[in-house]
């Protein structure tokens, strides 16, 4: 999902964005780089810490009364 704005997302003239004269290593750095700082260090990190936070506290729960549901 983060791959497919990152050519056009910040812009030609920035040092992430793509470059088709530059080598697949400097791209690659580049859309990691990208991927880093526009969504692993927010959204994707927060929405991991919430869903480990969620089974953390209603894991044990959740999974008696489908223990008890089940046929």
């Amino acid at each position: 999902m983060n791959l497919w704005f990152w050519p056009s997302a910040v812009g030609l003239s920035s040092s992430l964005s793509y470059d088709e004269t530059a080598s697949l290593g400097s791209n690659l750095a580049s859309f990691l780089t990208f991927s880093l700082i526009s969504s692993t260090l927010t959204w994707d990190t927060v929405r991991a810490v919430s869903v480990a936070l969620v089974i953390a506290v209603f894991g044990r729960a959740t999974l008696r009364a489908l223990e008890r549901a089940k046929i």
